[in-house]
């Protein structure tokens, strides 16, 4: 078994014989027998975790001090952390196993930052592969969830995935290595062990090859799943235009796709759109402009002619206050004033990054906010006002360009849409004494 261990290491790169890797040991036979076989591989540089969950009792308590003994007897560090799993379980109203799935890999990535490891070692089997298989078609997949159990997975490796149970086993009676017994595994209303227990022998019973028959598929499945990822991504650079922190997707060429669903489902899921908003999104295609989606990052609109993808805006009802004299380094955009006589010598540079304004109609502070429904002001040359939402749409502004569009304010009235137009009720006139410039960069 040690030579399959080390080919199996070896082939899927999982690690090198001289990096610091932290071993997640239960104490049960897995994880035991994993220790055992990197100690035989001859790592120098390993350590162990144990998780306590106090779930047991004493026989946690008992796994706890079985697993710091098996360290100190091959002089190898130890560190363990004992959680109250069941209160963090209804403190975040989840199931006792996601409790324990969520503690422990939040400490191990602590653990590995902590102590500058490179990998986390847990020790899955080739039997967990065909359980979280099982699991995975049973509670509804997409092709991802057919793929099992990645070998490596960022700084988590997984070196028993090539073993069973079975020769588990055997590795160690031969080898008379001691281990722990979870009680709480014979409990059968755990769905995985119901699956290990009841189903999974039954069916062996049936089909003698079927955990083989699982695996094989399993790893074709993971071929079709890098097939499938390959052309997704060509998709993407054919859609996607990012423009800094904005993506667009064209309708049009986006409608030329098939089967849509499943393909603007795996576009959007990066930003966490669910396949409900997906098909919803789909529905709004040939709607009118507007239709606006989101998931918990992300902002997703249906425009004109394509979909418009952004974080969801921090500030979009933030307010600023503008002193006239005031450094606002905290502004979300960098806007610098200056008041300077009328006189005969004063020339107006035109800019969409200068505004002009009878200084005596202002009273600072000044307030820098975006623009709001029923907004409304009277641009520039004109004697009517017109409402925001209108101007935007005379001058064809997308839904993404009129929500970076800041509006600089005298108390509740408009001056400027900042980069587009001001107000003519403050502009300057021939009886204007002083002029306050106004300047964006």
């Amino acid at each position: 078994m040690i030579n399959q261990f080390n080919n199996y290491i070896y082939h899927n790169n999982l690690c090198q014989s001289e990096d610091k890797l932290i071993l997640a040991v239960s104490g049960g036979i897995d994880s035991v027998s994993m220790l055992h076989l990197f100690i035989e591989s001859d790592y120098k540089n390993l350590s162990v975790a144990h998780c306590n969950f106090s779930l047991r009792g004493s026989e946690s308590d008992g796994d706890e001090a079985f697993v710091k003994n098996l360290a100190d007897k091959n002089n190898i560090q130890f560190y363990t952390i004992r959680f109250d799993t069941q209160q963090y379980a209804c403190e975040n109203g989840i199931s006792i196993q996601m409790a324990a799935r969520e503690l422990r890999y939040n400490w191990f990535n602590k653990l590995l930052n902590e102590q500058n490891a490179k990998y986390i070692a847990i020790a899955h089997n080739s039997d967990d592969n065909v359980e979280t298989f099982l699991l995975n078609i049973s509670r509804g997949t997409g092709l991802k969830g057919l793929t099992g159990i990645k070998p490596k997975n960022h700084n988590i490796i997984r070196p028993l995935l090539f073993t069973s149970r079975e020769m588990i086993v055997n590795y160690c009676s031969e080898k008379n290595i001691e281990y722990r017994t979870d009680s709480s595994n014979s409990e059968n209303h755990y769905q995985r062990n119901n699956l290990r227990n009841n189903v999974i022998p039954l069916l062996k019973t049936r089909f003698p090859e079927f955990s083989n028959n699982i695996l094989c598929n399993i790893q074709k499945f993971a071929e079709i799943n890098l097939v499938f990822e390959n052309y997704i991504q060509q998709i993407k650079n054919e859609l996607f235009i990012i423009n800094e922190n904005i993506v667009e997707i064209s309708i049009s060429k986006l409608s030329g796709y098939q089967p849509l669903p499943t393909i603007l489902y795996e576009l959007l899921k990066e930003f966490g759109f669910n396949i409900e908003i997906v098909n919803e999104t789909i529905e709004a295609l040939n709607g009118n402009p507007g239709k606006t989606f989101y998931s918990s990052t992300h902002r997703l609109i249906k425009d004109r002619e394509k979909l418009i993808i952004t974080s969801i805006p921090h500030n979009h009802n933030q307010v600023y206050y503008i002193d006239l004299d005031s450094e606002n380094e905290k502004l979300p955009i960098e806007i610098n004033f200056e008041i300077v006589e009328n006189n005969e010598n004063f020339n107006i540079v035109r800019s969409n990054n200068l505004a002009y304004f009878d200084a005596e109609k202002i009273l600072f502070p000044l307030i820098l906010r975006k623009w709001q429904h029923g907004d409304y002001f009277m641009p520039f040359g004109m004697t009517n006002f017109k409402k925001i939402s209108d101007f935007f749409t005379d001058n064809k502004l997308s839904l993404n360009e009129k929500e970076n569009v800041w509006l600089l304010c005298n108390g509740n009235e408009i001056i400027w849409v900042v980069g587009m137009r001001s107000d003519n009720r403050f502009r300057i006139s021939d009886e204007t004494k002083k002029i306050l410039i106004v300047k964006t960069v």
